[in-house]
């Protein structure tokens, strides 16, 4: 959808346009309107689906699923070098250091030890975490019942499940600094669920108004 400045009549672009508030920021003249005011209506803004976005929504006749990476590989790859990079120096350090333990028995030697383990974990569990991030998959179930998130990776899953009417409402998450990062089911008692960590800014405000119109259809059955 279209939405034009009432101030200085200049497109605003839907970067600029943040669902969770309801508010739309134009560029031109740095005035803020209401997404209402802007659209004569109380709906919520449909956002063009990026057209880099690999987020599936299958309608299954009475509900709702959406699956999606938890990250994506493309936007990864860099993460790999510097992973593998890193276990390679490490154990390489390591290697050296047990080399030199067999030819001397200097206790010095205890202290670096310690060290080098602890940075062989970190390194160890980021790969770990990288592969998850890469294979795992997130799924939203929506009906009338409940909503549910799934994550998985392999036969490894966790799934977190509420009540469709007890849901309020479907914001970004706010970080540090005014930024805003992945999505945020927020229900009735103060309970959340949140997801989406690496998507995107458009594809997350996208994402957004798509499970906003879901929550809508599926309150008022």
């Amino acid at each position: 959808m279209e939405l034009i400045c009432p101030n200085c009549k200049t497109e605003i672009l839907n970067s600029n346009v943040s669902i969770a508030e309801a508010v739309a920021s134009c560029v031109s003249c740095s005035k803020s309107f209401k997404i209402a005011e802007l659209t004569n209506n109380e709906q919520i803004i449909r956002i063009q689906k990026p057209f880099y976005s690999k987020i599936q929504i299958e309608d299954n006749l009475g509900s709702h699923t959406i699956k999606m990476k938890i990250a994506d590989w493309d936007n990864h790859k860099k993460d790999l070098l510097i992973i593998i990079f890193s276990n390679f120096f490490v154990w390489f350090m390591y290697y050296l250091l047990i080399l030199n333990s067999k030819n001397s028995k200097d206790f010095a030697l205890i202290f670096p030890t310690i060290i080098l383990g602890f940075f062989i974990l970190i390194t160890t569990l980021s790969f770990f975490n990288f592969w998850y991030r890469v294979l795992g998959q997130i799924q939203i179930n929506f009906n009338t019942e409940f909503v549910s998130v799934k994550w998985s990776c392999l036969k490894l899953c966790y799934t977190q499940q509420k009540n469709t009417i007890d849901l309020t409402t479907i914001t970004e998450v706010p970080i540090y600094n005014g930024q805003k990062r992945g999505v945020e089911f927020c229900f009735k008692k103060s309970e959340r669920i949140k997801f989406g960590y690496y998507l995107q800014q458009e594809e997350r405000k996208w994402l957004i108004g798509e499970l906003n119109e879901l929550k809508e259809k599926y309150q008022l059955h």
